[in-house]
């Protein structure tokens, strides 16, 4: 059962008066146990919205790695333990799936009281299969506002159907981070008139300011080497693999070039080892650097020539718009959301997704272009800075969140 601690733990337009005057407080759940893509999100948005005057209230898994990150910005938190069973689980097995509604059970009941002691205006929960979040919402008698940051749950056919019909009952609103989602959320059924896209968005100012020019991604690899890279931890839905098969296609036609796989080795044993006997096999010890978990990512993605997306499923890459902010061309796959912010012969080049020759090819190409890595680079800075920035983000959560106050009140 979940236990609970309560204590303190420090394209709409409105006019002026009612966005200063009122100040929604939020209930946000993080629903993942882990230093993730979508939890980093999720801070980086509420440090936002701190902006605009929310008061910020938090389900957080006890123990968690960024505790003391969301705690700067919350009023109260609400510990929870095994906060992830409350997630739709992807297996078969009875035992799993009887844990599942309890645990949706018991944290329905902790997260509607908490809201209510609060008396917080809003629930908005930033995963779409945690059916605990609306359903708190409702017991409570407030608005919930479903944040989408993947694509994986609605792709699967009856799951996704019958999470668009949940949502399109408890959910007052859906806010994917891209407008693929957007599109077939409305596809399963989802009135298009709920759904609010709000790209994932970086601080470029924070970003920039970040780097030390101290890094060359490894120090045994020859600074004078191209070097093309990836961050992602070990998911394989990342297209780790697809990356080293396309380093002989590079090495063909460049052949001083380096592979660097940034990010947590840790988490997943099969997978590592897959990666490392795939390294072996091609032949690629001196060339392909797994370089691991790094204290400051911005350092190593400044150090590349060439930024990297080989995923075989993508709702948005925020890396992908950190390596753009550093004026990196970034070479990726054509799946899921790469597509709006990497512009072919603009911000760089998409390839077929699974087709290790073309993501080699188009790496190469750019190698052999030193001035269209230049011209791709800038031109990516100029597009986060015009459509990814925290700070659009934030103005348009804050936006829709006083929209469903003010409408539901």
């Amino acid at each position: 059962m979940a236990v609970h601690h309560f204590g303190k733990a420090p394209g709409l337009r409105f006019p002026t008066w009612i966005t200063t005057t009122l100040k929604v407080k939020l209930l946000s759940i993080q629903p993942s146990p882990a230093k993730q893509g979508p939890a980093i999100q999720h801070l980086r948005f509420l440090t936002e919205l701190k902006k605009y005057g929310i008061l910020h209230y938090l389900v957080l898994e006890k123990n968690h790695p960024m505790s003391a990150e969301f705690e700067s910005v919350s009023e109260d938190i609400l510990w929870v333990t095994g906060n992830r069973e409350g997630i739709i689980p992807r297996t078969a097995s009875p035992l799993k799936i009887m844990r599942y509604f309890w645990q949706t059970h018991n944290l329905k009941t902790l997260i509607s009281q908490f809201a209510v002691k609060n008396q917080v205006d809003l629930l908005w929960t930033v995963n779409e299969a945690y059916l605990a979040g609306p359903l708190s919402a409702k017991n409570a008698q407030i608005p919930c506002c479903t944040q989408v940051f993947g694509m994986t749950s609605f792709r699967t056919p009856v799951i996704g159907k019958l999470l668009a019909l949940f949502h399109k009952k408890y959910s007052h609103a859906i806010i994917p981070c891209q407008d693929l989602i957007a599109s077939e959320i409305q596809d399963l059924g989802y009135p298009a008139e709920k759904i609010d896209v709000v790209y994932n968005g970086v601080d470029t100012s924070n970003i920039t300011a970040s780097i030390t020019n101290t890094t060359q991604c490894d120090n045994n690899d020859p600074a004078n080497r191209n070097k093309v890279g990836m961050v992602a931890g070990l998911d394989p839905r990342k297209g780790h693999i697809l990356f080293i098969e396309a380093a002989p296609y590079v090495l063909q036609k460049t052949p001083d070039t380096s592979f660097h796989l940034i990010g947590s080795t840790s988490g997943n044993d099969e997978y590592l080892e897959e990666i490392r006997h795939k390294i072996s096999e091609l032949n690629l010890q001196d060339n392909v650097i797994l370089t691991g978990k790094v204290d400051n990512v911005y350092d190593y993605i400044n150090a590349l020539d060439i930024y990297c997306i080989p995923s075989k499923i993508e709702a948005l890459s925020v890396a992908g718009l950190e390596a753009m902010a550093l004026e990196k061309p970034i070479v990726a796959t054509d799946v899921g959301g790469n597509y709006i912010a990497v512009k072919n012969d603009e911000t760089g080049i998409l390839t077929p997704a699974a087709h290790a020759k073309e993501l080699g090819d188009a790496i190469s190409y750019l190698l052999l272009n030193p001035e269209l890595i230049k011209k791709y680079g800038i031109q990516g800075r100029k597009l986060v800075e015009k459509k990814f920035t925290l700070e659009n983000s934030g103005k348009k959560l804050n936006d829709i969140f006083i929209k469903y106050v003010s409408s539901f009140n």
